[in-house]
């Protein structure tokens, strides 16, 4: 199970040297970032739909907290990209 979870051969796991594939683990994360630009475009819509009226109500503020984490985590994600690909 455990060398199924890293993609790694039983022998390379019993050698000396352990090489993980970079490019496998940077595949994952931009996978991630793409499942992420999805909300990106619905997010994009619902923050022009918020401010429409000029108000924001206690529901709104809600969901515009809610939009803030979720592109949070869709920064840390571009992040992560940028330093696997020794951007950063």
């Amino acid at each position: 199970l455990i060398s199924e979870f890293f993609n790694l051969s039983l022998a390379s796991m019993l050698t000396d040297h352990i090489t993980l594939k970079n490019d496998e683990s940077l595949d994952r994360v931009v996978l991630r970032f793409l499942g992420s630009a999805q909300d990106m475009d619905s997010i994009s819509k619902e923050l022009v739909d918020i401010m429409k009226d000029g108000i924001i109500d206690e529901d709104e503020k809600m969901r515009m907290n809610e939009i803030l984490e979720t592109l949070d985590e869709i920064s840390k994600i571009i992040d992560e990209i940028k330093r696997k690909m020794n951007m950063k």
